[in-house]
């Protein structure tokens, strides 16, 4: 059975190193691209796993969703548990239906294992863009709070 590809978007500063030609002739050649934007996407193998944001439920609180600060609303400020809030979010009361699976419970995950060369090496270069900007984002608040 052949293995089923998912069409993955690359980060937003991906075009970087298409510009830069950081990428070989047969790596631009797996690449597709909007016309008229910087956005790149690659298609690579995937494989069916559970949902790791919802770990299998298909269920998330709606303020986990929403960003909210669970445990600021779970203790006050002297550290005591709020009952109340702890039964609503504990209890399912908050819960929707997770926003990664749609709730299926399954999301498709890349296969690195079936990944050619090429492919790997596109998605190399996409994560170290990514670690590039979590650096940049954690020197600069870092900068930001010595004052700077």
């Amino acid at each position: 059975m052949k293995a089923k590809n998912i069409t993955l978007k690359l980060h937003k500063n991906f075009w970087y190193a298409v510009e830069d030609g950081r990428l070989s002739d047969i790596q631009n050649s797996l690449l597709k691209n909007d016309k008229g934007t910087n956005n790149y996407y690659i298609e690579v193998p995937c494989k069916v796993d559970w949902c790791t944001t919802c770990q299998g439920t298909g269920k998330r609180s709606d303020w986990d969703v929403r960003g909210l600060d669970i445990d600021a609303m779970l203790y006050d400020e002297d550290g005591i548990l709020n009952e109340d809030t702890h039964e609503t979010y504990f209890g399912g009361s908050t819960d929707v239906s997770c926003d990664v699976c749609d709730g299926t419970k399954i999301e498709n995950v890349v296969d690195m294992d079936a990944c050619n060369d090429a492919q790997l090496s596109i998605l190399k270069v996409n994560d170290s863009i990514y670690k590039d900007e979590a650096f940049d984002k954690a020197y600069s608040a870092a900068e930001r709070a010595m004052g700077a």
